[in-house]
């Protein structure tokens, strides 16, 4: 989107009111391109996007395909992970960028954008059943979440997202069941991180974001 704009300048002692600079000046303002969405769960949905030069932020909006209501999320990056999405379901998604606070100035909204939401998985053999983690993103801690099916050693590693390993938080035999533990941020630096939570038969991997 385009906005054309003119400069004047009004003073109040003495009351003057100039003339304006004689000509538009023009603010252009793109939506953001090469939308994509991956990492797809029961409950969770990256979305990333191409950077806009003159972004101050970004306004996405997503919402199930058979909802008429929009739920709005703003972020000054160019990617946003949503958490409590429901499993096998066919979600929409929109943005637009925010150039300018004052004068308010918008993209026009980018073409909508699909993806759906795996269905909750419970297989003979698998061992792995459930991985959330909240809250995500995080300041100072969160809580890992998990569910076996059977008794399994495990493995839990929080990765840069280049796949280089930081730490091993747990690498030990698990009982079958529903198991908490706390991952700290300690020095780690803000940013996105993998967390790979393995068994001997399979593996489930989330994104994390540090703030």
């Amino acid at each position: 989107m385009e906005t054309n704009y003119r400069i004047r300048i009004v003073s109040t002692s003495p009351a003057i009111t100039g003339a304006d600079n004689g000509f538009d000046i023009t603010i252009s303002c793109p939506a953001p391109s090469d939308l994509t969405s991956e990492e797809l769960s029961e409950n969770s949905a990256y979305l990333s996007w191409s950077m806009v030069n003159c972004a101050e932020s970004y306004e996405v909006e997503y919402k199930p395909a058979s909802s008429a209501d929009w739920m709005l999320v703003s972020t000054t990056d160019n990617y946003l992970l949503i958490n409590d999405l429901l499993p096998s379901i066919n979600y929409e998604w929109v943005i637009k960028t925010k150039c300018l606070s004052i004068p308010e100035t918008y993209s026009e909204y980018a073409d909508v954008q699909t993806f759906s939401t795996i269905p909750t998985l419970i297989e003979d053999g698998l061992f792995i059943n459930n991985l959330n983690i909240y809250p995500n993103p995080f300041s100072s801690d969160a809580t890992i979440e998990f569910t076996l099916t059977q008794n399994s050693q495990i493995e839990i590693v929080l990765e840069e997202i280049t796949g280089r390993t930081l730490k091993i938080l747990l690498n030990d035999v698990i009982n079958a069941g529903n198991h908490k533990t706390i991952l700290n941020k300690y020095t780690l630096s803000a940013g996105m991180y993998v967390l790979r939570l393995s068994s001997e038969h399979d593996s489930i991997s989330r994104k994390i974001i540090i703030e």
